[in-house]
């Protein structure tokens, strides 16, 4: 992915930051704490791509039907049954604490595809739903204005049929 960007992490040798000087615990205890090792592990294991549960799920979760549009489980939940529905195989993956590791990067272009072809019936489904949003707002709106003025017309109706008894009576009290 080209937007994530690239970090270089810098070490000091020392904290007096003179040249030649290599202060060994500084160093082993600035490596620990940048998680250096870990990612050389992962590294060394052949995952290229590693992603947080949550970003993963956000991106993906529309390719599966069970976490489309949304999904009430934790987000690992949710990655493992869309990893499943997408049909990667088990040496492709695998599963960390707080993300999911791909050992493939075409294993990740081809989901990566499938969210571009399956994007546009996403925007389709998006538009139909705003359409009808915006449709029922206007029928519920003419609906409102049509017994308003049914109200009304009934109201002169039953004013004019009143004035039209007043008018009888008086004609035959007379």
């Amino acid at each position: 992915m080209s937007k994530e960007p690239w970090y270089i992490r810098c070490i000091k040798p020392n904290d007096n930051k003179w040249p030649g000087v290599f202060d060994e615990t500084i160093v082993a205890h600035q490596v620990k704490y940048l998680g250096l090792m870990e990612n050389l592990r992962v590294r060394r294991a052949g995952f290229a791509y590693r992603k947080k549960y949550e970003d993963f799920l956000k991106r993906y979760k529309c390719l599966c039907p069970g976490t489309w549009p949304s999904y009430g489980g934790s987000a690992k939940d949710g990655v493992k049954l869309l990893v499943q529905y997408l049909g990667y195989k088990p040496e492709e993956y695998a599963f960390g604490r707080s993300k999911i590791f791909i050992r493939f990067p075409k294993t990740l272009f081809q989901t990566e595809d499938e969210f571009q072809r399956y994007k546009h019936v996403l925007a389709t489904i998006i538009q139909a739903k705003f359409r009808a949003y915006v449709q029922r707002k206007k029928y519920l709106s003419m609906q409102k204005s049509a017994l308003l003025i049914n109200r009304y017309w009934r109201g002169h109706l039953a004013r004019q049929m009143l004035e039209r008894r007043r008018w009888a009576v008086m004609v035959i009290r007379k």
